[in-house]
């Protein structure tokens, strides 16, 4: 498995689009904000085709320290959650087994 990094991405975005470099970094940064400008407010966004990003809470939560035996807490807090939608899924899995 091989990683892409954001540069390398937005060359192949702006090779598909006809964009220069400095336009698909803009578009692909918007595209970042306005992301996370909408998970800050909990506002789910959903992506047709491609799949669906949400905040999820989490209270805070008891455990005991194993060594000392003491009880502490975790905060609470907030995670994001991606989940893919049907068509990525199946485009996914399609290519993996060629």
């Amino acid at each position: 498995m091989t990683t892409i990094c954001k540069d390398e991405l937005t060359r192949i975005l702006a090779k598909k689009l006809g964009f220069t470099h400095k336009e698909a970094i803009r578009v692909f940064d918007s595209l970042v904000e306005t992301l996370k400008e909408c998970l800050e407010k909990e506002i789910d966004v959903t992506v047709r085709n491609f799949g669906s990003f949400r905040v999820r809470k989490y209270n805070r939560r008891q455990f005991r320290n194993p060594k000392t035996g003491e009880i502490c807490f975790s905060p609470a807090k907030k995670k994001i959650h991606f989940k893919a939608g049907k068509y990525l899924k199946e485009q996914v899995e399609n290519e993996s087994s060629l």
